[in-house]
Formats: C-alpha cells, structure tokens, sequence
C-alpha cells in the first residue's frame, strides 16, 4: 500500500494519480508499506500514449467479492446475449446465496454491507482501472439485481411485505385492520430509516479503517 508520493501523503488513488500526473516525467519517490516495514523507491513516470497521462504502474485497490475475470473474445450477437444472461444469472445466485448468508449470521455484517458512500467510493476505483466500462456496468448491474431482491423481503415499508399483505386479503377474503397495518409500517419505516443510518456511518468507518487504512 502506498504511503507517500514526494514527501505527500496519499489516502487515494484518485490523489496519488493527480501526483504522479503534475510531476510529469521527473522522478518520484514513492514510500509504500511492505510486511510491517516502510519502505521508499524512486521511480520514474512512463508516458501512455493512448490515454495521454503518465503512471507508474499501480492499480486501484478494488475488494476481490466485487472483481471478475474479464475474457474477450469475438462472437455474434445471439451468443453474446446468452453468455450475458448465463452471467447475469450467475451474479443472480451470487446475490442471494450472499444475502442469506448474511442474514444467517455467516458472514460480518459490518464488513459486507456497503452503503451509498462505500459504493461512489469502488465506483471511483472501478473507474480508475484498465476495464472501467465492464466492470462500471457490472457493479451497476450487481447493485441493481441487489436492491430488487431486498424490496421483496416481506419487511414492512419493501414491496416484499404488501406482496404478503395482498396474499393475505386473497386468502382470507377481507382487508385486515388498517390502524394495525399502518402501525406495523411505521415501525419498519423507522426500521429502514435507522438502518440507513447506520449503514452510511457503516461505510465510512469502512474506508477510514479498512479500505484507506488512515489509522492503525
């Protein structure tokens, strides 16, 4: 992980590439942390033509659960929109297995959960990488899938609860009590609303502590 470029603290990608961008083509030392141990190298930046910008060879740190492997290889446009929908299945699964398996206590709700500030957070380093388009889209479309299946949780406040409550009147052929129902929403907006909270709050104490490392 990086540390410093030039004597400056770095706590981002984004800030080490506008560093590495001003400096040009002169020299850089950069200090990174390495098994415990500080340790500093002097580099010299590289000219991409393509994208007109000078680097040093360093990525993004992106958390391995939201990479995939890109393979491009040539095909018509009916086996491209199979393989499309083989892998958004795939995601699909991957999407409730990790949602059971959260709600079933198997893995760290603290870690697992990103919010709204920890998803614009990978979004900037998806952006930063060599396959930016697929893997932006891919998130998106993760997220997307992610947040579909959580609204048919019969939660009261998500669609999943007035699925059950419409269910219920098709069964028992009567509107239950509507003083009863709004009391039970209320509480589970509340819920949502509380939950939300604590997920943004969640997220930042993620990449202050986790992701950025700021403090040990």
């Amino acid at each position: 992980m990086i540390l410093k470029i030039n004597d400056t603290k770095v706590s981002s990608f984004n800030q080490a590439s506008e560093i590495i961008r001003e400096n040009g083509k002169n020299e850089i030392k950069v200090t990174v942390i390495r098994e415990g141990k500080n340790l500093t190298f002097s580099v010299k930046p590289k000219f991409d033509e393509k994208n007109q910008r000078f680097y040093i060879g360093i990525v993004p740190k992106i958390p391995e659960e939201m990479t995939v492997v890109m393979e491009e290889k040539e095909s018509d446009i009916i086996s491209a929109f199979i393989k499309g929908f083989s892998f958004s299945n795939q995601k699909l699964v991957e999407v409730v297995d990790g949602m059971r398996l959260l709600f079933t206590g198997k893995i760290d709700f603290q870690s697992s959960v990103a919010g709204p500030v920890r998803i614009v957070y990978y979004m900037s380093n998806f952006i930063q990488s060599k396959v930016a388009l697929q893997n932006l889209l891919i998130l998106v479309a993760v997220i997307s899938m992610a947040i579909g299946i959580f609204n048919l949780i019969p939660f009261p406040g998500l669609d999943g609860w007035h699925i059950v409550i419409s269910g219920v009147e098709a069964i028992m052929r009567k509107k239950p009590s509507t003083a009863i129902i709004n009391i039970i929403e209320t509480v589970g907006f509340i819920t949502i609303i509380l939950l939300s909270i604590f997920v943004v709050f969640n997220d930042i104490f993620n990449i202050i502590f986790r992701d950025l490392k700021l403090f040990k």
